[in-house]
């Protein structure tokens, strides 16, 4: 199988596009060529629809395996398509979500503010990982604040600008010189589970599979309508 990896849109949103059943959509088509083409599309698309359903299915149950965010947070910009040429001979199926979650959905301990551990506060990602503080370069240790959408997050100060720091505590500096110098913390996208190709392969096996045998039912009831008109 040909894949592209990540793909960054202009709204940082990620594509990973997987050429793959298009190869059961061309036998399909092949197979087709005497019947009506209102028909054939008609039988492909309910088809395709029935195998993209099992992808989706596939994907979310990959995602929620790896990640220990909760399913509705890790597909709540999650979207999967088939998108195919003029002729529906020639497709892809693509998995497209957010560029990453906020590292706060990951399990973090503790979940509220006012703590604040020496280390930094913990998150768990993977479902069979580690738990630690995420470190960043010239940053201090994460701590969890409330946003200004009401919801908390999990920030980290320029190291020498947070609570309790020289130059924060400082009055000639301005009152808001922290909030000027904190970044809210990153975790993964789901679709980062599946960046494996063999992953991908296995999505794309069980969608083509389910293709055919959809695709199989709907032609012998088209074909059953015939013969009884």
């Amino acid at each position: 199988m040909v894949m592209r990896n990540w793909v960054e849109e202009e709204d940082k949103f990620i594509s990973i596009r997987t050429p793959g059943l298009d190869q059961a959509v061309k036998r399909a088509m092949n197979a087709l060529t005497g019947m009506e083409g209102v028909h054939k599309s008609h039988a492909l698309r309910r088809a395709l629809e029935k195998a993209v359903d099992v992808a989706k299915q596939d994907a979310r149950y990959v995602a929620q395996k790896t990640y220990t965010a909760t399913p509705k947070k890790l597909f709540e910009n999650m979207s999967i398509g088939y998108h195919s040429d003029n002729d529906g001979q020639e497709g892809e199926l693509e998995f497209t979500g957010s560029w990453g979650l906020h590292l706060y959905h990951f399990e973090p301990l503790p979940a509220i503010p006012g703590r604040r551990p020496r280390g930094g506060v913990t998150t768990k990602v993977h479902q069979k990982g580690r738990r630690y503080a995420k470190e960043l370069d010239g940053f201090d240790a994460p701590f969890v604040m409330r946003r200004r959408q009401g919801d908390y997050g999990l920030f980290a100060h320029v190291t020498g600008t947070g609570w309790g720091s020289v130059r924060g505590s400082a009055r000639e500096e301005p009152k808001n010189l922290w909030k000027n110098s904190v970044t809210m913390l990153w975790g993964p996208s789901p679709i980062q589970a599946l960046m494996p190709e063999k992953t991908q392969q296995r999505i794309i096996d069980h969608a083509a599979g389910v293709f055919t045998q959809h695709l199989r039912r709907e032609v012998e009831a088209l074909l059953a309508s015939l013969t009884r008109g």
